[in-house]
């Protein structure tokens, strides 16, 4: 569950027909003014209808803010066992590249899929506010394509529930990583790319990194670890079945495979 923001943007409210932040006098910001109701010529019926019609919206707001408080509870009680999970994976060389490489939503840029041989972790501070601001943060093997070892984007969102986006930085150490990053730089899909963009996600943009660790990737990264395995295990079977000839070197697509 995100926070208010990303709910009221994706219209994803997990319950409730609205999602809304608990008033400002309690030391949280308060919901965006609601449009006025038009009054409604006497009529007892309709008089009816709309108290009815308040009283589902006075639930709707209570409904929400009732699952802030309890996202921020699980968010606590569950931060342990990922980083538990975090301690597991780093003992598995390429997990986050192969993970993120199998995706549905294919993710990865050609260009970077040496580079991220070389990312070790992943994590994500999710629902930092009421609004559903958030960090992700990759941390690399010491390599020889970046001069940063960690990359992190802070994405906050303000009173009008815009994006204020703290973009990562990347250097590089020689021709091969300016290569990187001017391949990635305009993008649409780039792993690194979303890392160092400062651009705010287009509206319904189901592909944005962000969106999708924070919904699917992070929460189980697993499947598409072993999708991958399974994929690069048949891969290597059917070069065994069909041996390349000496003199055949690598293709360039297959040089830059996420297999």
């Amino acid at each position: 569950m995100l926070g208010w923001c990303k709910r009221r943007m994706s219209n994803d409210n997990e319950g409730c027909s609205l999602a809304v932040p608990v008033v400002a006098d309690q030391g949280v910001s308060a919901a965006p003014p609601r449009a006025k109701r038009p009054r409604l010529a006497r009529n007892a019926h309709l008089e009816a209808l709309h108290d009815v019609q308040m009283e589902l919206q006075l639930l709707d707001e209570q409904c929400a803010e009732e699952q802030i408080r309890i996202q921020h509870r699980y968010d606590q009680t569950r931060r342990p066992h990922f980083v538990r999970r975090r301690k597991l994976i780093n003992e598995i060389r390429g997990f986050w590249k192969a993970a993120l490489c199998s995706h549905t939503q294919q993710l990865v840029h050609p260009a970077e899929t040496d580079a991220l041989e070389y990312l070790k972790s992943i994590d994500l501070l999710d629902n930092l506010d009421d609004k559903g601001s958030f960090e992700v943060r990759a941390s690399f093997i010491p390599n020889e394509i970046f001069v940063e070892n960690v990359l992190v984007k802070k994405v906050t969102f303000n009173e009008s529930c815009e994006e204020v986006i703290q973009a990562g930085k990347l250097s590089a150490k020689g021709a091969h990583g300016r290569e990187v990053l001017a391949q990635i730089s305009s993008a649409q899909k780039s792993v690194l790319g979303w890392f160092l963009s400062s651009q705010a996600k287009k509206p319904h943009d189901y592909d944005d990194l962000g969106d999708v660790l924070r919904r699917d990737l992070w929460q189980d990264p697993v499947p598409y670890f072993m999708a991958h395995q399974i994929t690069k295990n048949a891969s290597l079977r059917a070069q065994a079945s069909h041996p390349r000839p000496a003199h055949d070197s690598m293709a360039p697509a297959e040089a830059n495979s996420c297999v």
